[in-house]
């Protein structure tokens, strides 16, 4: 009796995160997040904080962001065999194949927009993608950039690829301005934080506010 009734309530919790368009698909992360919320990390919000990972690739990042966030991190990429690497590599976290550009996210769902050294992947740096991120970032919440510098030794490593290999990896990379990508972002937003060069990293970061 007491499995029937915890079966219930693991499929409701489900259903209705399906319903408000937070998840697209079962994966196990489905069921082991709710079910695993006697961690701390999940007993501690009502309602749960939404962190998204743009461009995840095979999952790092978004692990990196479950580590630090007090919230459920979700990774989307739009190649699924970025998706099947992460969910192998992190089969505890959840990844969804979708769009930057559409995501089909509510409106401000996220408290926490992670985009890292992956807007080179993307086919161009628009408006759209901009207004996107907007829509879809909680009134309280912040979208965070990090991007290549200049003169970072992965650009060289870059340029040393053959075409149209390199092209097809890296549509953004001859365009590529971390400083530039900051301003088309800027337009959009409120409030920001002036991007901000690590130099032990050579990567510069951005912070902007809805």
């Amino acid at each position: 009796m007491i499995n029937m009734i915890l079966s219930c309530l693991l499929l409701s919790s489900y259903f209705f995160h399906v319903s408000r368009g937070y998840l697209v698909e079962p994966t196990p992360f489905t069921l082991t997040s709710y079910s695993s919320s006697r961690s701390p990390r999940f007993r501690t919000r009502d309602p749960p904080r939404y962190v998204l990972d743009v461009g995840c690739g095979n999952g790092e990042s978004t692990r990196d962001l479950a580590c630090r966030e007090q919230a459920v991190v979700i990774g989307m990429d739009n190649k699924k065999s970025c998706i099947h690497t992460a969910q192998s590599m992190h089969p505890g976290l959840l990844f969804v194949k979708r769009d930057a550009f559409r995501t089909n996210f509510n409106d401000d769902t996220f408290h926490h927009i992670q985009i890292r050294l992956s807007l080179l992947e993307f086919n161009e740096i628009s408006r759209h993608l901009v207004e996107e991120m907007h829509r879809i970032l909680h009134p309280e919440g912040c979208l965070e950039i990090v991007d290549y510098a200049l003169n970072h030794p992965f650009l060289a490593e870059i340029a040393e690829l053959p075409e149209p290999y390199r092209s097809r990896l890296y549509p953004q990379w001859v365009f590529h301005d971390p400083y530039e990508n900051y301003r088309i972002f800027h337009k959009q937003f409120d409030s920001v934080d002036l991007p901000v060069l690590d130099p032990d990293t050579q990567l510069v970061h951005s912070t902007m506010f809805k």
